[in-house]
């Protein structure tokens, strides 16, 4: 409902628009919009003509609803991309507020996305405005394998959706893990910014 305000829901789907545009005949995509709980408003399909069409006819369907749940958003995605046929899988998540649905727990949805990240989905998350819980959008992104970004003004989104679109064009590797080993006597004590699984004293995996 607050994505009613400010204009917000008119620039992100103006955003939302230009990102559809940018995708080529060999991307697929799917548009969820949620609140109290996650709708598919389009169903994973290639962006070729028709599938570009689709999409912009949803997203200007697009209508300002109750809650924040976020939780039920990134199951419904995961669940959708699930059944692309590409390796490099990404959900973009923008919210303007807090998880007010479903898993409203910070620390308990940051370790739900890990969750779906594990499924071979990343997560990038967009905090719009000054009202979002940055704690929770980073924790989002950092646990999802994704990016974060903080845009105040939606006039910005369009910029921050076609960068996004941008940097998965360009990878190379996708569900990679680094290991790090460190020097006799040295103890590793955090990897900050990122999840990761401590495998002894001296080393760690970070997916």
């Amino acid at each position: 409902g607050s994505m009613a305000d400010d204009g917000k829901l008119g620039q992100a789907k103006a955003a939302a628009q230009a990102l559809a545009d940018r995708l080529g005949p060999d991307d697929e995509a799917t548009l969820i919009s949620y609140d109290s709980r996650a709708t598919v408003d389009v169903p994973l399909l290639a962006a070729d003509g028709a599938g570009k069409a689709a999409l912009r006819a949803a997203i200007a369907q697009l209508q300002p609803g109750g809650n924040t749940g976020i939780s039920a958003a990134l199951w419904a995605g995961s669940d959708e991309l699930a059944r692309a046929h590409r390796d490099v899988r990404r959900i973009v998540l923008l919210s303007d507020g807090k998880p007010t649905d479903g898993i409203s727990n910070p620390a308990e949805l940051i370790r739900f996305a890990g969750t779906r990240a594990e499924t071979g989905v990343s997560i990038t998350a967009i905090g719009m405005g000054l009202d979002y819980n940055e704690h929770v959008m980073a924790g989002i992104a950092s646990a999802g394998r994704g990016n974060y970004y903080f845009v105040e003004q939606g006039t910005q989104l369009a910029g921050m959706f076609v960068k996004e679109l941008d940097t998965l064009g360009q990878t190379v590797i996708a569900a990679g893990d680094l290991r790090i080993d460190a020097a006799p006597g040295v103890t590793i004590v955090d990897v900050l910014g990122y999840s990761f699984e401590r495998l002894g004293p001296s080393a760690v995996r970070v997916p």
